[in-house]
């Protein structure tokens, strides 16, 4: 018995080490597509941040276009421009009744031209 018993040891450890390094090469195989998973993960992942800086940056460019007009709306509500010079940069001064149908309570509305500084007048619709 002592014959057999060092060849199933040999046979065993033979088996063993066969075993232990094919699951070494399977660990390997493994190891090297996390890397290539993890590398291509950073590529998104800084490929996103430049994404989101720019959206960042559309974003306030938006917001500060939508004060620009909310702000210019509420001066020009009907984008009117100016009856001298033509410019849309009015500023709201007042209203007065209208020339031909103030009778009718009918009013004008007073913009000042913040371009060339005349006033122009126009009527509002009822």
């Amino acid at each position: 018995m002592g014959l057999l018993d060092g060849l199933e040891k040999l046979i065993n450890e033979h088996g063993s080490a066969t075993i232990l390094k094919e699951r070494i090469a399977l660990l390997n195989d493994q190891h090297a597509l996390v890397e290539k998973q993890a590398a291509a993960l950073k590529e998104q992942i800084t490929h996103l941040q430049g994404e989101n800086e720019r959206l960042k940056l559309d974003k306030q460019q938006l917001q500060q276009q939508i004060k620009t007009l909310e702000s210019s709306h509420n001066i020009n509500p009907h984008n009117y421009v100016c009856d001298h010079c033509g410019s849309d940069n009015l500023n709201r001064a007042g209203s007065r009744p209208d020339p031909t149908f103030g009778d009718l309570g009918i009013k004008q509305s007073l913009f000042n031209c913040l371009s060339c500084g005349k006033q122009s007048a126009f009527t509002q619709n009822p």
